[in-house]
């Protein structure tokens, strides 16, 4: 069997190139509890959102998102880190509906990835986080069709 290839995205821009419309493509948000130090452990979760295609050569394409906080027992040692985690699911939805507007099919779900292979983490550039002058963490529409990176 031949080895599928997996090509990282840096953004949406890059990721419509290789994926051009229409294309069905799959979109997933997970969650990854951790532990970071060794001499004093400290729980945490990595929030993860993936977006994956398939292109003409046959690749996997793979536009990649997270953020790791720190959690213990449910509880988040930081109120940023909370705000984050909490908004994900509205960044989840703020990009299948700019992908569908475009002509995409989104499916949830993924593809089987070796845990060798280490995401390079981005930004989705039509839904970011900002922190605002009063401290609030808030999502920012930022477009995406335009190259970033």
């Amino acid at each position: 069997m031949a080895k599928q290839l997996i090509v990282q995205i840096g953004n949406l821009a890059q990721f419509c190139r290789e994926i051009p419309a229409p294309a069905r493509v799959r979109l997933n948000l997970t969650e990854k509890n951790g532990v970071r130090g060794q001499k004093y452990p400290i729980p945490t979760v990595d929030i993860r959102l993936d977006l994956y295609g398939v292109n003409q050569a046959g690749e996997i394409v793979w536009l990649h998102s997270s953020h790791e906080t720190e959690r213990i027992n449910g509880n988040f040692f930081s109120q940023d880190g909370a705000r984050i985690y909490e908004l994900y699911p509205e960044v989840k939805n703020r990009v299948a509906a700019w992908l569908t507007a475009r002509g995409y099919e989104v499916r949830s779900g993924g593809y089987a990835i070796s845990q060798d292979i280490r995401p390079a983490r981005r930004v989705f550039e039509c839904a970011y986080f900002q922190k605002t002058d009063d401290g609030q963490i808030v999502i920012v529409d930022g477009g995406g069709d335009n190259e970033t990176t």
